[in-house]
């Protein structure tokens, strides 16, 4: 008994045997709450999956529904005959047609036998449509449109061409194909776009506003999420993925995430936590509690043995020849001390981390900033995303640029980071419910992009005059600020950047201080200051928006500053900008000389004044064509509504009223234009063709006056017999004595 006694009190301390039962209770307890964080993860797991697919569904129903509810045969004609202004007022109503939250959006309809789009932002082809929307494969959509398009349905029809949620996010496209009046083989198509952009966003938000654990690592439920965090991915081989023919990818939000059974199962289940901008993964197993708690207690072992009289001198014997090299030991006499440097150590290199992942995002946001000043970004949605993104606070859809420089350069760029936080503080004291302001850098210049909620330039104005004059208690120095004018829509930040450029380089010229807008520039700067480059960017500009007049009112200048700078790359760009119009609009280039011009430039022989000659003559060209394509329309429809009345003559009904309600025209206006066509007015065109078939039928048939006036389209013979003497100066009974042969 005595012996028994002595070995456990010498070999089996109290402290262990605490720690022993301690870790016992402590694994006990962890496989417990395992199993029940586990099963309850399993339920919120499904949970959000079944709330993911119900809302997409929701969103695909209430597309369906949004086409019911929509009345198409008066807010969508079905005919082929819309003329300018209709298909304006038709992308009008384009414009307000899409869901509550703005995912879902009606965004053209497609008339085949002219093969043209009318969209919210006008008419296009069908390829020029898709370019905006598919640079790649315009070609293929174009097709496809085109074959939805031959559809034999009764009624409208549900196609796709994407899957949805499936592989890389894209803008998935809805096809309803219309049964038209007449029975004619090809029928207008309605297209619907579904933003996933914009629904994985908001799945996206859903997770990550989940404080409890979303993504389960076991079989039962096998998903497994992988983002691009380096210690996640240490624990997540997604090579095991091809070993499984089960496992598919869905984009959600910023995460890829793996559905099917899962070869993970030494990890239970994952919880992803936001913690100071850094995304850190927590692995929690039995195991891993058992383990960890080990440790704890350990170390609480090790503090209270070296704190016990009789283990004292041992340790700090072993302490002390661990000092004797202290490049081998970091330990100090007080080990509170080490743990307390270790932490401070690892905070440390958490806010180095975060800042470092702070500037990259800054530098991110800059880059994006820089592309939307440059017109980078061709579509509305990258813009959006990236807006979102970076959680810029942009107001409104109103935006204008403002670039910034100095007289005392010396202001700017002795202390970048000091200009850089004042410029920050000023817009941001400056900013109000009208206007807020946005800083980047671009081409060594900082530049803010301002965001309005209206167009008018009053807001703008007084934003700049509050913030210069702010700029100037700051820096009490010169500072010059450039102003560009606002305009609608992220596509026009490029054109205010290069007014606001202007604007600063005549303050450099005059070498004057303050702010200037690019409005109040004076005329003949605008065109004797610029250069080539920024006059070729307005002729760009005017291209692209069809205004030719305005363009051929910059190629004169442009022409002279080439000739000044001797930039005959900025001529060449002219030439090619002008002549990839003609082959958008068909016309041929040997009509136009282009590659006898072009061979000029080439060899250094061109004129310029023959060259600006050749452009002005290409603009006006197209200019033509531009209003050619409207007449052509238009005659069009007139033609249109004289076939109509050439087989509907005889219906009573007939007449003005009928024809503006049927061909969408005003009444004095469709009487107007029909005249000017063809030099007779509706009713008397109407008159003239009842009167000729009249005349048929009094020599031909037996028929009363009253029958035959019934049949042409009056409602009493009175009427018939007075519009027939009208027009022929007798009367229909004389009439068919006249015509009628004799009995002898």
């Amino acid at each position: 008994m005595k012996w028994k006694k002595k070995l456990f009190s010498k070999f089996i301390n109290p402290y262990i045997f605490m720690v022993l039962i301690t870790v016992a209770l402590a694994g006990v307890a962890g496989y417990a709450t395992k199993k029940i964080l586990t099963d309850d993860m399993i339920q919120k797991h499904t949970t959000m999956v079944d709330f993911v697919n119900s809302y997409v569904d929701n969103h695909i129903l209430e597309i369906e529904q949004l086409a019911y509810e929509l009345d198409f045969s008066k807010q969508i004609p079905l005919f082929d005959s819309l003329n300018i202004k209709n298909d304006v007022l038709l992308a009008n109503q384009l414009s307000v047609i899409q869901s509550s939250s703005g995912i879902i959006q009606t965004i053209g309809v497609y008339y085949p036998d002219s093969d043209r789009v009318i969209s919210d932002s006008g008419p296009f082809t069908v390829r020029c449509f898709y370019r905006l929307y598919h640079q790649d494969n315009a070609d293929y959509y174009a097709s496809y449109l085109e074959q939805l398009a031959e559809q034999p349905i009764s009624t409208f029809k549900i196609f796709t061409d994407t899957g949805r949620l499936d592989g890389p996010v894209n803008d998935v496209y809805y096809y309803y194909t219309l049964k038209n009046s007449s029975d004619s083989e090809k029928m207008p198509v309605i297209i619907i776009k579904i933003d996933m952009k914009k629904i994985n966003n908001l799945i996206g938000e859903l997770i990550s506003n989940t404080s409890e654990c979303f993504a389960i690592l076991n079989e039962e439920v096998g998903v497994i999420t992988i983002t691009g965090n380096e210690e996640l991915l240490e624990h997540v081989d997604p090579m095991k993925i091809d070993d499984y023919d089960d496992i598919t990818a869905k984009v959600v939000g910023d995460h890829v995430v793996y559905y099917g059974s899962s070869a993970y199962q030494d990890i239970n289940y994952l919880s992803i936590t936001q913690q100071n901008g850094l995304m850190s993964a927590l692995f929690t197993s039995y195991k891993v509690m058992f383990v960890g708690v080990a440790l704890v207690f350990l170390i609480d072992l090790i503090i209270s043995v070296y704190s016990s009289k009789k283990y004292r001198k041992s340790f700090s014997r072993i302490i002390g020849m661990m000092q004797e090299n202290p490049e081998k030991s970091v330990i100090s006499d007080n080990p509170f001390s080490y743990i307390e440097s270790n932490i401070q150590s690892m905070i440390d290199k958490n806010e180095t981390l975060s800042n470092q992942l702070n500037r990259q995002e800054t530098e991110l946001c800059n880059t994006f900033l820089a592309e939307a000043l440059k017109g980078d970004i061709q579509e509305e949605a990258v813009f959006a995303a990236n807006v979102q993104k970076y959680k810029l606070n942009f107001v409104g859809d109103y935006f204008g640029v403002l670039i910034f420089d100095s007289l005392d350069k010396s202001l700017i760029y002795e202390n970048i980071e000091e200009f850089r936080s004042r410029l920050e503080y000023a817009a941001k004291k400056c900013s109000n419910t009208y206007c807020q302001a946005t800083l980047c850098v671009l081409d060594d210049f900082y530049c803010m992009i301002i965001s309005q909620t209206e167009e008018e330039m009053q807001h703008c104005r007084a934003f700049i005059t509050e913030l210069s004059s702010c700029l100037i208690q700051e820096f009490q120095a010169g500072l010059q600020i450039g102003c560009g004018n606002v305009y609608k829509g992220y596509a026009q930040i490029p054109i205010s950047y290069s007014e606001a450029k202007s604007s600063l380089k005549y303050l450099a010229n005059s070498e004057r201080s303050g702010m200037l807008v690019y409005a109040d520039l004076p005329k003949e700067f605008l065109y004797k200051k610029s250069d080539s480059l920024d006059l070729l960017a307005k002729v760009v500009n005017c291209i692209k928006l069809q205004d030719y007049e305005n363009c051929i009112e910059v190629i004169p200048a442009l022409f002279s500053c080439i000739d000044e700078e001797g930039n005959e790359e900025a001529a060449k760009a002219t030439l090619f900008i002008a002549f990839m119009m003609l082959e958008e609009a068909s016309v041929s280039f040997e009509r136009m000389n282009y590659h006898y011009y072009y061979r000029c430039l080439a060899s250094g022989a061109a004129d310029n004044g023959k060259l600006q000659k050749a452009v002005l003559e290409l603009l006006e060209e197209l200019k033509s064509m531009k209003q050619e394509k409207i007449l052509i329309n238009f005659d069009k429809k007139i033609v249109m509504i004289k076939n109509y009345i050439d087989e509907n003559f005889c219906d009573p009904d007939i007449g003005l009223n009928l024809l503006s309600e049927h061909f969408s025209m005003n009444n004095s206006y469709l009487s107007k234009v029909f005249k000017k066509s063809f030099g007779v007015g509706v009713l008397e065109y109407i008159n003239k063709l009842r009167i000729e078939k009249s005349k048929q039928m009094l020599i031909d048939t037996n028929l009363s006056l009253l029958q035959i006036s019934e049949s042409i389209g009056y409602i009493s013979d009175i009427t018939f017999i007075r519009i027939f003497k009208r027009y022929e100066g007798t009367t229909p009974g004389k009439f068919r004595e006249a015509m009628s042969p004799n009995d002898s």
